[in-house]
């Protein structure tokens, strides 16, 4: 799931939340809204159906998980060009001073 994909959750279960529905509807929704999202829809307390809280709390819980998730996938592939830029900087210092000691070897040999 992408960033836009997950506020335009957030945008859904707030269009439900503000609907002038049955809670009933308005939990079917947010059910069906939770599936999409990967959110439970059973209670911790009683094992059954969760209520509208706790479905509003799972699709919250859900959506900050993704973003934790997605934030550490972007965090790893900054970490790898960090260490290959590391490695291409290492790689081009070794070349500078190589140029160096050939260019002095040069100049001492000459004279």
């Amino acid at each position: 799931m992408t960033g836009k994909e997950s506020e335009q959750y957030r945008r859904e279960m707030r269009n439900i939340l503000n609907l002038r529905e049955s809670s009933s509807e308005r939990g079917a929704k947010l059910s069906t809204l939770a599936v999409k999202v990967g959110a439970s829809t059973l209670s911790r307390q009683h094992g059954g159906h969760a209520l509208e809280p706790e479905l509003v709390d799972n699709i919250n819980d859900a959506l900050r998980t993704e973003a934790m998730i997605l934030a550490c996938k972007t965090a790893t592939r900054q970490s790898k060009i960090t260490i290959i830029a590391g490695i291409a900087s290492l790689v081009s210092a070794a070349a500078a001073w190589t140029a160096i000691l050939y260019n002095l070897r040069q100049v001492v040999s000459g004279s």
